[in-house]
């Protein structure tokens, strides 16, 4: 077990990669979580990736497979959930009412801190499916988990 920087719990070790599962490459090959450990003076530093599984299981030169490190990859996934949310936040709801608005806008900038801080809880819930591509990063979200990280029902946000 491995104690979490952010909240100081004890965990289990896989949940150092929040994307597992969720990641996959343009071909639709699965990217799944590696990791390499580098020593230097200062001690070991444990580098962790997502790799095409194609180069895991067999051709480790395929030169389609990607290799990402994580932490970049996090980043810039809790990144676009945050914009997409913070400029389309207001279009979330289906029937949206002056307070209801506000009450999303206001849980929508507290989400947004939280993706800031890169909460492994909230990357690993938000997204469904990842899809990564030479020019593009597609990321599709769970409606449900979208309405319980903004504190309203799924039948009231718009298809």
């Amino acid at each position: 077990r491995v104690r979490d920087a952010n909240s100081g719990q004890l965990r289990e070790p896989y949940e150092r990669s929040p994307l597992t599962g969720k990641l996959f490459d343009e071909t639709g090959d699965r990217l799944t979580p590696s990791h390499t450990k580098s020593s230097s003076k200062a001690g070991a530093k444990r580098i962790r990736y997502y790799v095409s599984r194609r180069l895991v299981q067999g051709d480790t030169k395929d030169p389609s497979g990607w290799r990402l490190p994580a932490l970049k990859l996090e980043r810039a996934v809790s990144s676009a959930i945050a914009t997409h949310l913070a400029e389309h936040g207001d279009q979330l709801l289906a029937e949206p009412d002056a307070i209801a608005l506000y009450q999303v806008q206001d849980q929508v900038r507290e989400l947004h801190a939280r993706l800031g801080k890169r909460e492994d809880d909230i990357l690993r819930s938000l997204p469904s499916t990842i899809t990564v591509s030479p020019h593009d990063l597609t990321i599709e979200l769970k409606r449900d988990a979208v309405a319980k990280a903004i504190n309203v029902s799924a039948d009231a946000l718009n298809e």
